[in-house]
């Protein structure tokens, strides 16, 4: 997320030739954070308990009419639920849901309310369908159990009954409902239900929903139930007016648009998530919807650097500044590893060999167009890669504490889980040309965060929290190596890389 909170801060003038100052910096308390997911649902829930829809809700709310909800409005509305919040859980509901910082709620953003819930019922089904999978061997498998005659069809009751047997409840009726979209009917037929794949793609929605909106609202006028009548009428190819669209109608839609359309998995779990009554059809108002809902996406991202930074450095301030971009010196760095207490790997170097599908993802993470499958939306564009470090306790094997049934074993689990510690690794220069024919070499060093919450906090005490990775303390460094430059791995013709002073632009270290 560093070019978007880079964007942010750096102001159109700023006189440091496209760099953030610590008074750009600063802005970061400008981000006020907004209400997490779980409190989002509680408010969804509620509204819809006591008013039947989020419609009905808005118009409660707005009781003066005014076509926007203030603070205040929310306030007295969340108050009359009878739910007990504080002020700053309040606000933190209104910055929530006020996505274009204006300083209201409009119908199109309380109904950021109904995407959190189906995103939620999203990651149940996901979730429900990979155990089902895993326990019957494949999906094929499962299918035999759920149509044993082979009927052709699979009816509500086998699906529930199948996954009763099987040992599993939560999540299976939304599963069920992910797949009845595809065709409407009462029973599922075998390729609806193999539609069920299109679960995998979940993880992608941030960056599908922003694609959405660029291929069904670019051009369209700023009124909110206009664009979203727009959106209908391209979908279905029809200048005339257009109620509502089902989920075969707005997959065909999408793969008559131009500028690579969606695929099918990805409209189908677009569908799923856009459709917030359940109804089986979208209407204008769920179009009209998407900048809302991409607006409050960017901003939760804006959130969560902000929440980093406060989470390593204690404060938005000066130091933090000084430390995030100054840095320790070399001379610093070489007294720890002289010096300070540090763990070395049994073996100092690994040297193998990777195929064509590793370079085609190496690739691909650095954006180069030799990628088979390159990312287009700066969202996704990384440049690097996780690092994950996964301490065990001496003699035990690397294990997911989940998959521990003994109680004891799963205590120990559960604190290795906590002392967990990941950190990102900037693989740019690996684009480097390299020098007399060898390949690029890229020395890092990884600082080392963990988890924000110890998994089952209750069942330990305090003094048992103490944190293995304190922020911007402990690092991994290493080296990789290439050993010929990625053109010769991958002789591809492509376009020369950009040479503003007559070499070829490498990030920096």
């Amino acid at each position: 997320d560093g070019p978007a909170v880079f964007s942010f801060l750096c102001r159109p003038r700023t006189g440091l030739g496209g760099r953030i100052g610590l008074h750009d910096f600063l802005r970061l308390l400008e981000i006020k954070l907004p209400a997490g997911p779980e409190k989002l649902l509680e408010l969804h829930g509620a509204l819809v308990e006591k008013h039947e829809s989020l419609e009905m809700a808005f118009s409660a709310l707005d009781s003066a009419a005014e076509g926007a909800l203030t603070m205040e409005s929310l306030a007295a509305g969340i108050e009359e639920l009878g739910l007990s919040k504080s002020p700053e859980e309040v606000e933190a509901l209104f910055v929530a849901l006020d996505t274009g910082r204006s300083g209201s709620i409009s119908r199109e953003d309380l109904r950021l309310l109904s995407l959190a819930k189906r995103k939620n019922d999203l990651e149940m089904a996901q979730q429900a369908v990979k155990w089902l999978v895993s326990a019957c061997g494949s999906l094929s498998k499962l299918l035999e159990q759920m149509d044993e005659q082979m009927t052709g069809s699979v009816s509500k009751e086998a699906f529930l009954a199948t996954a009763q047997r099987l040992g599993l409840s939560d999540g299976v009726e939304l599963a069920f409902s992910f797949a009845q979209q595809m065709e409407g009917a009462e029973t599922l037929s075998h390729q609806s239900f193999f539609s069920l794949q299109a679960l995998e793609s979940v993880e992608h929605l941030p960056s599908m929903l922003v694609k959405l909106q660029e291929l069904l609202l670019h051009g369209a006028p700023e009124l909110p139930g206009q664009a979203g009548q727009l959106a209908l009428q391209r979908l279905k190819d029809d200048e005339e007016m257009v109620e509502s669209i089902t989920c075969s109608e707005f997959i065909a839609g999408l793969s008559q648009l131009e500028g690579a359309p969606l695929s099918v998995p990805s409209a189908q779990c677009l569908f799923f998530l856009l459709d917030g009554a359940n109804v089986g059809t979208l209407d204008a108002l769920a179009f009209s919807s998407l900048p809302n809902l991409n607006a409050a996406a960017m901003w939760r991202r804006l959130s969560d650097c902000r929440r980093f930074i406060e989470a390593g450095f204690g404060e938005i301030d000066p130091k933090a500044f000084r430390a995030l971009f100054e840095g320790p010196g070399e001379d610093v760095f070489q007294e720890a590893e002289e010096n300070l207490p540090h763990v070395l790997f049994e073996t100092n170097e690994q040297v193998a060999y990777r195929g064509r599908e590793w370079l085609q993802r190496l690739l691909n993470t650095l954006g180069d167009e030799r990628g088979r499958d390159p990312v287009k939306d700066s969202l996704s564009k990384t440049g690097g890669a996780w690092l994950y470090m996964f301490p065990t306790l001496q003699g035990q094997e690397l294990v997911d504490y989940k998959e521990i049934s003994d109680p004891t074993a799963s205590s120990h689990g559960k604190l290795a889980r906590w002392h967990q510690g990941h950190g990102f690794v900037d693989l740019r220069r690996l684009a480097a040309p390299g020098t007399n024919g060898q390949g690029p070499m890229l020395e890092f060093r990884a600082y080392l965060t963990q988890v924000t919450q110890l998994p089952g906090a209750n069942e330990f005490p305090e003094a048992e929290w103490s944190t293995a990775y304190t922020p911007c303390r402990s690092y991994v460094k290493g080296v990789i190596r290439l050993d010929r430059p990625l053109q010769r791995l991958c002789p591809r013709d492509v376009r020369p890389a950009l040479q503003p002073s007559g070499e070829a632009y490498i990030p920096p270290p």
